[in-house]
């Protein structure tokens, strides 16, 4: 909350993302839903790796779960969805040798 630079919105978007899984281990899959859209909406504004993370990989994974909830709102929702929890992939650095 202290943050104050064009950095907090990309820290806001990884804590809405959390804040999403939260909500859908919850049962709240609604606010799931709208917590990712938010994050989408804030991650999607930086470049494809950002500050050590492939950060489109992790929005597309967001994405795939934001589909899947709304298809699951709109019917019978299962208990779980068939889906793995995404997870932040770090870019390598290269090697000095």
């Amino acid at each position: 909350m202290q943050e104050s630079s064009d950095y907090q919105p990309f820290l806001q978007g990884l804590i809405q993302a959390a804040v999403s899984f939260h909500h859908y281990q919850h049962g709240k899959w609604g606010a799931a839903r709208a917590m990712l859209i938010r994050s989408q909406e804030k991650l999607s504004r930086y470049p494809i790796n950002y500050n050590g993370i492939k950060l489109a990989e992790l929005v597309s994974h967001l994405k795939k779960w934001e589909t899947s909830l709304s298809e699951a709102l709109k019917g019978e929702r299962p208990h779980r969805l068939p889906l793995e929890y995404p997870k932040i992939k770090f870019i390598e650095s290269e090697s000095l040798d």
